[in-house]
């Protein structure tokens, strides 16, 4: 019986791995609806900005504490809602994921770095704070809590 080369089994496996772990991956597109931090909400929607990959704000999350944009630095816009809102703006695809993006989050009234890194099956938003990153899951929404008003 004919042996193959030992190489040749280490790279197979290697190429398997490769392709099982490409094929696991979850590339976030246009279209697509995401709950951020945990599957109860706040709940975005992936559209195209431009050229650019932005989300809007579908549904409130359970700890959203007005529909107004009440935080917002800019005293003019205090006032708007928030529901249809892009908080998610600017990103581009990469090798890395999506990049050069904006998060706002009108809780705070601030807004961050980001960018997702959906290159595995559960993608993840990354803010980057100094030398550390923060990040938030994305995962498949559980229900319609909080839904915009239409």
């Amino acid at each position: 019986m004919y042996k193959l080369p030992k190489y040749f089994l280490i790279l197979a496996t290697l190429a398997s791995s490769a392709t099982a772990a490409s094929a696991a991956a979850t590339p976030v597109v246009p279209g697509q609806v995401w709950a951020l931090d945990d599957a109860r909400g706040p709940i975005v929607k992936f559209t195209d900005c431009d050229g650019k990959l932005c989300a809007s704000l579908v549904a409130l999350g359970p700890d959203e504490v007005s529909p107004r944009d009440i935080r917002n630095p800019n005293p003019a816009l205090r006032n708007r809602v928030v529901c249809g809102l892009n908080i998610i703006t600017g990103l581009t695809r990469s090798s890395k994921g999506l990049i050069g993006g904006t998060i706002y989050d009108p809780q705070t009234g601030q807004s961050h770095p980001m960018r997702i890194d959906d290159r595995t099956a559960r993608p993840k938003i990354l803010i980057p704070f100094g030398p550390f990153s923060a990040s938030m899951a994305m995962l498949a929404p559980a229900g319609a809590m909080g839904k915009c008003p239409a």
